[in-house]
């Protein structure tokens, strides 16, 4: 919690989905880390044929210009 005290509910469902891909996120993974071996791969190839990947590429919604072009 805000106290930094363990904080524990259960989560089934869409939800629980939810809830682990925000912890994913807490432990510096992201979706594509869990993919399959075919599918990892084919990410791993888009990742490096966009140039994504690399220190400082970073994109903060609302302040930075949509790189997607909404």
């Amino acid at each position: 919690d805000v106290d930094g005290k363990p904080l524990e509910f259960e989560a089934t469902g869409w939800f629980a989905r939810v809830m682990q891909h925000e912890y994913d996120h807490l432990d510096g993974r992201l979706s594509v880390d869990r993919l399959n071996e075919r599918w990892g791969k084919r990410a791993r190839k888009q990742v490096k044929k966009e140039g994504w990947g690399v220190p400082g590429l970073t994109w903060l919604p609302g302040t930075d210009p949509d790189p997607f072009g909404h």
